[in-house]
């Protein structure tokens, strides 16, 4: 398997949206490594913020539940 092909898997795996994915791997054919590692570093950063709302909403749900429980 190819550096570029393995990359490609590993954005898709990620989740990661498909012009992003472009333009990662554009770069990557272009060999601009540090430009490769803005756009991936730019990826990590979304999915955590995108982890963290998830996280607030888990944390509500989880104030129901423990308010609901006084009820039983």
């Amino acid at each position: 398997m190819s550096e570029l092909t393995s990359m490609k898997q590993y954005l898709k795996d990620a989740g990661c949206e498909k012009q992003a994915q472009n333009k990662i791997c554009s770069l990557f054919e272009q060999k601009d490594y540090v430009s490769v590692m803005k756009e991936l570093r730019i990826v990590r950063c979304n999915l955590i913020e995108e982890m963290h709302n998830v996280q607030r909403r888990v944390d509500c749900i989880d104030d129901l539940i423990r308010n609901q429980e006084k009820y039983r």
